[in-house]
């Protein structure tokens, strides 16, 4: 836990580095070139910086798209109608409508801040427009420049995984065990929990990686981790199945068997399409021979049954995931590993 937080507290000196400096470096080009607003360069590069390149990308494109609609729009209405508060209310609010219907809300910050300048100055002018042209690409730009460098996750997702899966296979073992002796322990569930919460982190950790990851394999991580979470939904299930469970049968003793041998290959690299395979013939071997003598017998069988489906389904959520991996997320995060 130590490590994580120190990491996260290095990411986040790394954002308040890049947002000082890059905010007074937009302020001073922006007065070296006498720039009227000047401040509003460094505003635009605090509110530009984001966690990933993509998403600092895609907001500098937005702004430069909605910075034209935005002098559109007052260019027509200022001049026809002056600058008056009533020009100013329908500039904004046909500014606030095209942003807000195109989805592109986190832009409106910038461009209210445009029709006010326009509006403050009295007279809307082709070098005011350009004036504020250049405050937006300063301070855009210098916040797609500072951000070109956000540390890799891959090395630490790498490490997660590796951890993850010794967790998960420990956790199989756990209720491979229990479900011979027909009983389960409460620190399963705990241990669950904390798989989960580390899931929850990796998961941030991978939306990091994708977000500053420019190929075709960059959802590798997200994918995986949606994967064991899914999985560590259905280890869930599986301990409220064996607590259900009253008897020892013969079937317990060759699920046990299947469950050990799930957790011992359990691996990220791991073809989960033979244990599909294997997981069929166990179920046709499992043919109930006869039919049960009483209530407490077909009530366990009913449940055995039930945790072989579950088992299926874990199974089943891997093959999901090798079955649609692409050959450039292979060679990419598997030659690497």
């Amino acid at each position: 836990m130590n490590l994580i937080t120190s990491r996260i507290d290095w990411n986040l000196f790394l954002k308040i580095v890049k947002i000082a400096v890059g905010c007074c470096l937009a302020i001073f080009i922006a007065e070296i070139f006498g720039l009227s607003f000047a401040t509003s360069a460094g505003i635009i590069t605090y509110l530009t910086i984001q966690n990933t390149k993509k998403e600092t990308l895609r907001l500098t494109l937005h702004r430069f798209l909605s910075f034209l609609y935005t002098a559109g729009l007052s260019l027509l209405f200022f001049p026809l109608i002056g600058t008056h508060w009533q020009s100013l209310c329908i500039v904004l609010l046909l500014t606030v409508g095209i942003t807000c219907f195109l989805r592109w809300d986190y832009t409106l910050s910038v461009n209210m801040v445009i029709c006010t300048h326009f509006f403050s100055m009295k007279e809307l002018t082709l070098s005011l427009i350009l004036n504020e042209f250049l405050l937006l690409a300063i301070g855009s730009l210098l916040a797609v420049l500072f951000n070109l460098y956000i540390p890799r996750r891959s090395k630490r997702l790498n490490r997660d995984i590796r951890q993850i899966e010794s967790d998960l296979k420990n956790i199989l073992l756990q209720l491979s065990d229990c479900l011979i002796h027909s009983t389960v322990s409460p620190k399963i569930l705990e241990h669950l929990d904390q798989l989960e919460e580390m899931l929850r982190t990796a998961t941030v950790h991978a939306f990091e990686e994708a977000g500053n990851t420019f190929n075709e394999a960059s959802g590798y991580y997200l994918e995986y981790m949606d994967m064991r979470i899914g999985q560590c939904g259905v280890l869930r299930s599986f301990y409220h199945s064996i607590d259900k469970l009253t008897l020892v049968h013969e079937q317990s003793l060759i699920i046990s068997e299947f469950m050990s041998h799930i957790g011992e290959s359990l691996h990220e690299k791991n073809r989960a399409i033979l244990l599909r395979k294997e997981w069929h013939e166990i179920m046709l071997s499992m043919e109930p021979k006869k039919l049960p003598e009483n209530s407490s017998e077909f009530h366990n069988q009913a449940i055995l049954q039930h945790i072989l489906m579950e088992l299926l389904e874990f199974i089943e959520i891997e093959c999901h995931f090798l079955e649609g991996l692409s050959q450039a997320k292979m060679k990419k995060y598997w030659d690497e590993t």
